[in-house]
């Protein structure tokens, strides 16, 4: 479950991705992001920018609103 508070990209996307290495789990993040248009739009009026390393709790909150937790996330998908 995810803890309400501010997270590093790295950190965050190890949560959702924990059998990849952290670079790939990143990438792997971050292409969700791209490839969802609404969460996209909504972490970029958050304030999200790509490549900000730092998401706020606001953003982790909206990324686990549209993902899932990451236990489920993970027990979904199998990334």
């Amino acid at each position: 479950m995810l803890e309400f508070r501010a997270y590093t990209f790295k950190e965050l996307a190890g949560t959702y991705f924990p059998k990849h290495d952290p670079r790939q789990a990143s990438r792997n993040l971050n292409n969700l992001i791209k490839s969802d248009s609404e969460l996209h739009n909504v972490l970029r009026s958050h304030g999200w920018k790509p490549g900000r390393r730092l998401l706020t709790p606001l953003q982790v909150s909206v990324i686990g609103q549209y993902l899932g937790r990451p236990e489920e996330f993970f027990e979904i998908f199998g990334q």
